[in-house]
């Protein structure tokens, strides 16, 4: 109703929410879009009836749905293919210099993956999760890991300890 006091309640914390844009900001843009400092997230859902894209800059958010009205499939469609290019496309066209995102708040974790400790590392080569497991691909994630293990007789089993620690995080 008009003049009716709306309600707010804090959905996630300052620390929460940053690190959801940090991670939604680093995504790559789809093909042939420079990087303009928007965090966004793409969905296709199944059987290709419909793709979304949804992102926002410091000051703007925009939201980009692509399908048939009908709710039939379309062959190809995507989230990543067919709505971000929209989306980073209707960036360009509000103008103007990006809105900063919000900064990292007071006591924010900022580290790489490599300067953590190994159990809270995760890695993944392109040929472990194509499931193109070799040995030497295996043995370059363990030493990149820092873990060397000089013990033949348990080598089959460290290396399957790895794989499981790829592939499932465990």
């Amino acid at each position: 109703p008009a003049g009716a006091e709306r309600a707010s309640a804090t959905i996630l914390d300052g620390q929460a929410n940053w690190q959801i844009i940090d991670i939604l900001s680093g995504v790559k843009p789809p093909e042939g879009a420079p990087q303009r400092g928007i965090a966004y997230k793409t969905g296709t859902s199944y059987g290709y009836r419909d793709a979304w894209s949804i992102g926002f800059d410091g000051r703007y958010v925009v939201g980009v749905w692509v399908g048939r009205a009908d709710g039939a499939p379309v062959p190809g469609l995507s989230g990543i293919g067919t709505a971000a290019p929209i989306l980073f496309e209707s960036f360009d066209r509000i103008g103007g210099d990006r809105a900063p995102l919000r900064p990292a708040p007071f006591g924010a974790l900022i580290a790489q993956n490599g300067d953590l400790p190994a159990p809270l590392k995760r890695f993944r080569t392109p040929d472990i999760v194509a499931g193109k497991v070799t040995l030497p691909a295996l043995e370059a994630y363990a030493l990149s890991m820092g873990d060397v293990t000089t013990n033949k007789s348990g080598r089959q089993e460290y290396l399957e300890h790895i794989v499981n620690t790829i592939l499932f995080g465990c």
